[in-house]
């Protein structure tokens, strides 16, 4: 998906299903990144447009880049998990407090799926 656009607060779901047939195939990896506006010289917490990356597999939700909960820093985030054939999963892209009126975005997702 590339130059996907989101409004604040807003979020969109993909519905995957992983279907590895006979392959040994056994992982999924998602990410997303955007360009996010310039921040101001000298700020610490520099990320102005927050969209939030996260999984629900099989009733279990997981986060980017290996935490247990959203990621306030960064532009860029990616979810590796194990998979199993049959797994459905959800992926969530959910726009948080945008100092812009929508923001764009890009996302891909690799894995054997139906």
């Amino acid at each position: 998906m590339d130059r996907t656009e989101i409004y604040n607060y807003e979020e969109h779901f993909i519905h995957l299903y992983v279907d590895t047939g006979e392959c040994s195939w056994d992982h999924v990896s998602v990410a997303i990144a955007w360009t996010d506006p310039p921040a101001e010289t000298g700020c610490t917490k520099c990320l102005l447009n927050d969209l939030d990356l996260s999984i629900d597999l099989n009733g279990n939700q997981y986060f980017q880049n290996g935490l247990t909960s959203e990621d306030r820093l960064n532009n860029n985030e990616r979810i590796r998990l194990n998979v199993e054939q049959g797994d459905e999963i959800l992926v969530s892209v959910k726009a948080h407090n945008l100092s812009t009126e929508a923001q764009q975005y890009f996302l891909f997702y690799v894995g054997l799926f139906r």
